[in-house]
């Protein structure tokens, strides 16, 4: 398979050059993660890791207060931020991440209306998120005044919430490239698809992912997918991109996991740890494009 004739991991890996040996971590992206409702630390922490093994230079979390002291003993390379903090500096971020773990609570739908109007930069929107926006109409209202405002998002549902964000009960046994076309059309998002052959629509049509086995079938998958499309962004790569690289470098960090230790013993700390082994597989002839 090619892209802008490219073999896909020729493609990936060109988002990945050597890095300037006097560069520092302010250049390689500041992505704020809005994640995890009470109980919830670990949608934060596999969102955040998963950003950091991608390349990011700095990560920060909003979270609930009851969730920091966990983070900062499992991700004590990110910071953990204040609402207040966090509001007043949204544009200082390169990328923003909302919705995994977030729960669908009154607080949790103000915080992502804020984000939506305080944030005009590449954002990603999974989890309770995307259920947010399926269900409460504040908050499709407030997306949707981003959109038409020229606001870029990368959408990540799985077929559940897919449907919900279709307005149906059920999309059992239909196409998923026409879904996620439709998911393109109606919310105006790059979409990523996750499931077999993750798809991604844009307007340049729908790609198929070719990376990814059932291991992956595993809880947090979705959150570190999320933590590689945001760091991505932050480092700057478009949305359509970001989407095709990370799922295609989430899926090659799930198939190095698997061949290690086979698919049913596979999790998401071991898709994470993997990483960096699948940047390294793609990236060792960087490629430049034109």
């Amino acid at each position: 398979m090619e892209v802008r004739g490219y073999t896909v991991s020729e493609y990936v890996g060109s988002f990945f050059p050597p890095r300037d040996r006097f560069s520092h971590k302010g250049d390689y992206g500041r992505v704020l993660i809005a994640a995890g409702s009470r109980g919830m630390a670990g949608a934060c922490a596999f969102s955040a890791k998963s950003a950091l093994k991608t390349g990011s230079g700095l990560v920060m979390i909003l979270t609930e207060d009851a969730n920091v002291p966990v983070l900062q003993c499992l991700v004590p390379e990110a910071i953990c931020l204040s609402e207040e903090d966090a509001f007043g500096k949204l544009e200082g971020f390169d990328a923003v991440a909302a919705g995994s773990g977030m729960g669908k609570t009154q607080e949790a739908a103000e915080r992502l209306v804020k984000i939506f109007e305080g944030f005009a930069g590449p954002l990603v929107l999974d989890a309770d998120g995307l259920n947010m926006l399926s269900e409460n109409p504040a908050v499709f209202a407030a997306f949707d005044r981003r959109r038409k405002a020229g606001g870029k998002t990368v959408i990540t549902p799985h077929m559940g919430e897919a449907a919900r964000l279709l307005g149906r009960d059920s999309l059992k046994g239909e196409d998923r490239m026409k879904i996620c076309e439709a998911l393109f059309e109606k919310y105006g998002a790059v979409t990523v698809l996750k499931g077999h052959e993750t798809c991604v629509a844009s307007e340049d049509g729908v790609w198929l992912n070719s990376t990814g086995n059932p291991g992956m079938a595993t809880a947090g998958s979705g959150d570190a997918l999320t933590g590689v499309i945001v760091s991505l962004l932050g480092q700057g790569c478009g949305e359509v991109d970001a989407a095709r690289a990370g799922v295609y470098i989430h899926g090659l960090a799930g198939d190095i996991a698997a061949e290690e230790m086979g698919e049913y013993s596979v999790t998401v700390t071991d898709i994470i740890d993997k990483i960096p082994a699948a940047v390294r597989r793609i990236s060792s002839t960087p490629l430049y494009m034109e």
